[in-house]
């Protein structure tokens, strides 16, 4: 077995035995850590990788690339707030923000995000992320279908906040 050579099924892609029992894991949430005492106080939530929504690969001009983007804020009372963004290469073009709810299957091991899409929670290396289908249209025919990783991020930046606001600097 792998696990003799100190190799362990969370150091491979793959589905998180933890969601089964638990369902989804704490540090998916959006939360703040440190404080503003200390000045370490940063903001956790969910980034996604670039879903491609439209490319020309015969010209190669910038403006033929278009690339759509979420940031994801979970809550513990089952809602959750999304931050929509489309770009191509220099600009953004569409910032779009909603909020809806969510559900975790414990069964299926799926996470329901009205309006969004369905995820499942895997673990890489002890790192948490979503896997990301999206099952609705945002702004572009091109996003439904897609899939994408949606990867853990800490920044001084929170949703509709930053560090010196919320810390009343």
């Amino acid at each position: 077995m792998l696990s003799s050579c100190g190799v362990t099924s969370e150091d491979f892609w793959g589905h998180s035995y933890i969601t089964d029992r638990f369902g989804v894991p704490d540090e998916l949430f959006y939360q703040t850590k440190g404080t503003c005492a200390a000045g370490d106080l940063s903001f956790q939530y969910l980034v996604g990788g670039g879903a491609i929504l439209w490319d020309v690969p015969n010209t190669q001009s910038e403006a033929d690339i278009l690339t759509g983007q979420v940031f994801i804020y979970l809550n513990r009372d089952n809602t959750y707030t999304v931050d929509y963004r489309e770009y191509d290469f220099n600009n953004l073009f569409v910032k779009k923000t909603f909020s809806s709810t969510f559900k975790y299957d414990t069964e299926f091991n799926i996470l329901y995000l009205k309006n969004l899409g369905q995820a499942t929670i895997n673990k890489r290396k002890k790192r948490y992320y979503l896997h990301l289908t999206f099952t609705e249209n945002l702004n572009t025919n091109f996003l439904k279908g897609q899939s994408i990783d949606v990867w853990l991020n800490t920044s001084f930046n929170g949703l509709d906040t930053d560090r010196a606001q919320y810390c009343g600097f």
